[in-house]
């Protein structure tokens, strides 16, 4: 379960989101749509738990929860296998999960190359394949598309639509294709602060 209950937050004295309650689906996949700046991506944030609740309460009581960042947030110093390996637990640590998800994500010649090397689609798709490899059953994606091609988005698409097929994805997008290749339920946001979340109309 994953349950808002009077979530608010302020930043720099601007309230971004004010008494949102809210309880999402036990599984399946949700995009999240609405005007840039109306506080997607914060949402996103205060769910992985970068961000704290000014108030209110975010309930999870899934097991893990991995995020892909708009911004790749590679760790420079470890090539693409490494920092696959670095989100892996103990218990399914094997430098077999890394190869296998930079192969799905078209990144295998890059097994060895560090981030800077990398192309920004690339540096994305990385991202993601470390997002995925972890084994969460709370994914929680920021415009995961957003760099690639087509053909390389709706590839990768089905990859993040068959990874998680028993818990929980929420993704960020500004394209609705992206939603419908994903056979997400849309929810939008259109209101600052942000006090509800409604299907798309």
């Amino acid at each position: 379960m994953l349950k808002l209950t009077d979530l608010c937050f302020t930043y720099a004295d601007k309230c971004v989101i004010e008494n949102l309650n809210f309880t999402f689906p036990q599984k399946g996949i949700i995009a999240l749509m609405g005007p840039s700046g109306i506080g997607k991506t914060t949402l996103l944030k205060l769910l992985a738990g970068v961000l704290d609740p000014t108030s209110g309460e975010i309930l999870s009581t899934y097991r893990k929860t991995a995020m892909a960042f708009q911004e790749p947030r590679l760790l420079k110093w470890l090539n693409c296998a490494e920092n696959i390996n670095f989100v892996l637990s103990n218990s399914n640590f094997s430098s077999d999960v890394a190869t296998e998800w930079l192969e799905r994500l078209g990144l295998s010649a890059r097994k060895n190359s560090l981030p800077t090397a990398l192309s920004g689609g690339e540096q994305q798709r990385l991202s993601l394949a470390r997002a995925l490899a972890a084994g969460a059953d709370l994914l929680l994606l920021d415009e995961p598309f957003s760099a690639l091609d087509a053909t390389l988005a709706k590839h990768t698409a089905e990859l993040v639509k068959n990874a998680n097929s028993e818990g929980l994805t929420i993704i960020v997008t500004h394209d609705r294709t992206h939603a419908e290749w994903l056979d997400a339920e849309v929810l939008y946001l259109n209101a600052s602060p942000l006090t509800t979340l409604k299907n798309q109309p």
